[in-house]
């Protein structure tokens, strides 16, 4: 009997034994866990886009290498179709995807075969256009071509300062900025989301490679003048303009005061005017405006109509008690938008007394135009 005891023992032993081990590694392998999440959760936080990201070389590159010492292999070198640069001695060198940096140690590391002690210095004299795409809550999504303009040719002939980052890159060059960007896609839709615009960025390989990203307040930039929101392009770059769960009319309208909005709209403006017909308006044109640049609304006049395309391409109408004395940009005096159609109608005597010679003219026409939308909608 007390053999069992004892067998029973070392066994409850040995369970109590397992059960201690097995907490322990559960523990362990939730300690490791965590650490992981919170090492993949600083390297997120660390994937932000700097103003200080280093200029990756491509082809359309021209860099000036300079050999102290070594006047014979200084020169001008262009970054070909296949990426590489060709070089005394070295012959073709891949330098796509490289920084000025990166570069440098490459090529001092290459020329000890062939140079003592060799010392290097390297510099960007022409950077190639940078191919930004725009996508999301815009007018005109796609690709676009934005040049970099040196801004003294004096500066260009100085070989000894190392053209590595933006801050020494803006320097010497107009580098394009966001907001540059934003100007070439005639505006944004009234869902975009300004407060929270993302930029994608190829990192260089000595940051970690990869995509980095960052998001960027728009309209801080517009109402404050926040300018560490209109950070520099890099070639490759992608501008993301997200869509909003409802249409902001502070963002909208802030947009429609600034140079991102096209500068011209076209109106159609009919009805009770003296002059009806297309008009081609400056930005930020108000509802009165519209109606003053068409001559101005004929006696007997009534409520004004303002038919607008909204982005799926339904009408909405709204309609409007005439009072010039409403502020523009109101609710009563809307900011118009490219593609409103404007109709000032006739009061009851004004219809009474046009009946029977409107039938024929231009007015009836246009007017005929408008029951359309409104009757289809």
């Amino acid at each position: 009997m007390s053999l069992v005891y004892k067998k029973s023992g070392l066994i409850y032993i040995f369970i109590i034994f397992l059960s201690l081990i097995s907490t322990l590694n559960i523990k362990v392998r939730g300690d490791l866990l965590n650490e992981n999440n919170n090492s993949e959760n600083n390297l997120f936080r660390s994937k932000s886009i700097e103003d200080d990201t280093p200029y990756i070389l491509d082809t359309g590159d021209v860099i000036f290498i300079k050999f102290k010492g070594l006047d014979l292999f200084t020169n001008n070198y262009s970054v070909s179709l296949e990426g590489e640069i060709f070089l005394p001695e070295l012959d073709a060198i891949y330098v796509r995807g490289l920084t000025i940096n990166e570069l440098r140690k490459l090529l001092t590391q290459e020329y000890k075969s062939y140079i003592i002690d060799p010392n290097i210095d390297i510099n960007l004299i022409n950077p190639r256009d940078l191919k930004i795409s725009v996508m999301g809550e815009v007018n005109k999504p796609g690709l676009y071509n934005l040049r970099i303009n040196s801004r003294s040719l004096s500066s260009l002939s100085n070989n000894e300062p190392l053209i590595e980052n933006p801050v020494t890159l803006s320097s010497v060059y107009n580098v394009p900025r966001v907001f540059d960007a934003l100007q070439k896609v005639e505006g944004i839709t009234r869902n975009a989301n300004l407060q929270n615009v993302i930029v994608k960025r190829n990192n260089a390989s000595s940051r970690g490679g990869g995509i980095i990203q960052t998001n960027l307040d728009i309209l801080a930039l517009i109402k404050d003048g926040d300018q560490t929101q209109n950070i520099t392009l890099r070639d490759g770059d992608s501008i993301v303009v997200p869509k909003s769960r409802l249409p902001i009319a502070e963002q909208f309208l802030e947009i429609n005061k600034t140079n991102i909005a096209p500068s011209q709209i076209r109106i159609y403006v009919n009805g009770n005017v003296e002059n009806s017909g297309t008009f081609v308006l400056r930005q930020n044109t108000s509802l009165y405006e519209a109606i003053a640049s068409a001559g101005g609304k004929l006696d007997a006049s009534g409520k004004i109509n303002l038919v607008r395309f909204n982005d799926q391409g339904k009408t909405e109408i709204k309609k409007f008690a005439f009072n010039q004395n409403f502020q523009k940009g109101s609710q009563n005096n809307p900011y118009l938008l490219d593609g409103d159609i404007i109709t000032v109608n006739k009061n009851i005597l004004g219809k009474v007394s046009a009946t029977l010679d409107a039938v024929g003219s231009p007015f009836f026409k246009s007017y005929a135009i408008y029951n359309l939308l409104e009757n289809s909608f």
